[in-house]
């Protein structure tokens, strides 16, 4: 999750952004909090320089939607193509990582799935790659534990099994923070 937009941020607070464990030595000369800028070794940095810094490839917010069809129950974002009736909605719906920013997605958690992202719009990208985890809420998944597929060239998609409710939430309107890294 990006570094908070105003208030005191600690160099501890740039480690854990930049992936390091909370508590272990760093310095501001680090290449991974360095990184955190784009800034070369040895450059002026401030600490209010790192106001919104994100580690993570993309990140977007997720106002979740809640369907139940026959059994099934969806929760989180679902742009049905068929019905043209989008469950949910993002701040950003434009996959950063895939296919040089062309991608599209949908996100969501069903009863009877698990956790679901699929990506269209993938171009020739038909690797399982890209991302290392993706976070909601307070979950973390590793893409290595996923189950993956791929329709080329049209989407491939990751499912995560048995993992419950990760948006903690069936109410719809709960805005909940995605980040994959």
């Amino acid at each position: 999750m990006p570094l908070q937009n105003s208030g005191q941020i600690s160099l501890n607070d740039l480690h854990v952004e930049a992936g390091g464990t909370s508590g272990t030595q760093c310095s501001m000369n680090d290449s991974d909090i360095r990184g955190l800028l784009n800034a070369s070794a040895n450059s002026q940095m401030t600490f209010s320089g790192f106001y919104g810094a994100s580690n993570a490839l993309w990140t977007t917010d997720v106002t979740v939607g809640y369907s139940s069809f026959k059994g099934l129950v969806s929760i989180g974002y679902f742009p049905d193509p068929y019905s043209n009736v989008t469950q949910g909605s993002v701040s950003d719906s434009t996959v950063d990582f895939i296919n040089n920013g062309n991608a599209t997605f949908y996100l969501y958690h069903s009863n009877i799935l698990g956790l679901v992202f699929i990506a269209y719009n993938i171009g020739t990208d038909n690797s399982n790659s890209g991302f290392t985890s993706i976070k909601v809420h307070n979950t973390t998944f590793t893409r290595a534990s996923a189950g993956f597929e791929v329709s080329a060239p049209s989407y491939k998609q990751w499912r995560w099994s048995n993992v419950g409710n990760v948006w903690d939430t069936t109410t719809s309107g709960t805005i909940r923070t995605v980040e994959f890294n």
